[in-house]
């Protein structure tokens, strides 16, 4: 398919979005079942056109002055895939499955509004009902954050350190971009995709099939290493999912120990078998049910409450969550969390910990919700976060002075630190620890 072919397809997927409200990955999913010629390069072109339109949907809707699918997919093109409007009217010229140019009159609106121009929340291109949260844990840095949000992220793979060393993985993927993090040592990254290409399927690779590595965030991946799970411990993963926290604290367990993972829906529990087996994970029991869980209340040296939540942390992998989120849902799950939090919570011993992570940046899922559950659970208290990052990361990763003082540091508040694509480099995490008093 040449270039008009693509952007027409993304064009009609836009619409199928928009008309029927079917999620981006369902979206294109249907189309390509549909459209069975496309071959696997026209299917990536036609993802990133349709994903970059999405995340900007808010800021190319301003510079166009419309929010038709046409101007915003045109707007996509004009953004993130590397082209100006002479090359795109080269590429679209003599293409009969072009969709139609865009007029002299669009494309001079286009040239003569600058984003620097728009409101905040457009800027940021965030619903504008976030900007609020947004600002009480960011400061003036919101804008920025929001910006970091909608941009194309990265592949990061996590090195399982149970079977492999880092640079005999980073050995093996090296044809396909997977370079080393300088300031962690475990994770590897291939960076972002540029113009309409697309990332490597990195699990057709042997080393994935070994159980060398795992496709996870890094920002993930830190969240599970301050949890500072150690051999020997006995761990309840209460929201386990898919497991990959799981597998990250067994790791660091090397295997010794106990971790119990357990979640409240069978169905986001059934991938965790099969990461379990491929990685050589022995010392993890998968719980469906909390009948099973009553013996262990009171001994867990740590409780792991990685939280249901709006995943606005995510939002650059799923943008389009982020113009379906409303006041009512947050509420939604922010009252799960309460409740998660107090259920999981009697399940830690004296002495232990209680770590609450979300993939969310909103104030009233994190601060918010610690400072809550502090003030109705005096037993436990806060740990100091800042020291909790320089113990287990900074220090701990430090190969020298000058790879210590280029590690990015994430935003640290009274109840916990945040990571976040703008400070981090990362998706977006809260982590917080507390301690339960002896």
């Amino acid at each position: 398919m040449r270039l008009g072919g693509r952007l027409q397809a993304a064009i009609d997927i836009l619409n199928d979005i928009e008309e029927c409200k079917h999620p981006v990955s369902e979206a294109l999913k249907n189309w390509g079942v549909s459209h069975r010629f496309a071959g696997s390069g026209d299917r990536a072109a036609i993802g990133n056109i349709v994903y970059d339109a999405v995340r900007h949907r808010s800021s190319i809707a301003w510079r166009m002055q419309s929010e038709s699918a046409i101007d915003i997919a045109y707007g996509a093109l004009l953004c993130d895939s590397g082209m100006d409007m002479v090359t795109v009217r080269k590429n679209l010229t003599d293409d009969s499955f072009a969709p139609p140019l865009l007029d002299e009159e669009k494309q001079l609106v286009w040239q003569s509004r600058h984003l620097a121009d728009a409101p905040v929340y457009i800027q940021a291109d965030v619903p504008q009902w976030c900007m609020a949260s947004l600002e009480k844990l960011f400061g003036a840095d919101w804008v920025k954050e929001g910006r970091a949000l909608a941009e194309r992220p990265p592949l990061d793979l996590r090195v399982n350190i149970l079977k492999t060393t880092p640079e005999k993985v980073a050995r093996g993927l090296k044809d396909i971009g997977a370079l080393p993090m300088a300031w962690y040592k475990k994770a590897l990254r291939i960076a972002p995709v540029q113009g309409l290409r697309r990332h490597p399927n990195v699990q057709v690779e042997p080393a994935f099939q070994k159980g060398w590595f795992e496709v996870q965030d890094l920002g993930s991946q830190i969240a599970a290493h301050l949890c500072r799970a150690r051999p020997g411990m006995q761990i309840l993963d209460y929201c386990a999912g898919a497991g990959g926290k799981t597998v990250a604290l067994a790791a660091d367990m090397r295997n010794q120990g106990q971790i119990h993972a357990y979640d409240a829906e069978k169905t986001r529990l059934a991938p965790i078998f099969s990461r379990l087996r491929r990685a050589g994970i022995r010392n993890t029991q998968v719980h469906t049910n909390t009948y099973a869980l009553a013996a262990l209340s009171g001994h867990m040296d740590m409780v792991v409450v990685d939280a249901p939540c709006t995943g606005t942390g995510i939002w650059r992998r799923r943008p389009d969550t982020k113009w379906r989120l409303t006041e009512s849902q947050l509420e939604r799950r922010v009252e799960e969390q309460r409740t998660v939090l107090d259920k999981a919570a009697a399940f830690v011993r004296p002495g232990g910990r209680l770590i609450y992570i979300t993939c969310s940046l909103l104030f009233e899922e994190n601060d918010e919700q610690v400072k809550n559950f502090l003030a109705y659970n005096a037993d436990f208290q806060i740990c100091d976060m800042m020291i909790c990052w320089h113990e287990n990361i900074v220090q701990r990763d430090r190969i020298s002075t000058l790879l210590s003082e280029q590690t990015p540091l994430p935003r640290f508040s009274e109840y916990g630190l945040v990571l976040s694509p703008f400070s981090t480099g990362t998706d977006g995490f809260f982590v917080s620890i507390m301690e339960k008093n002896v």
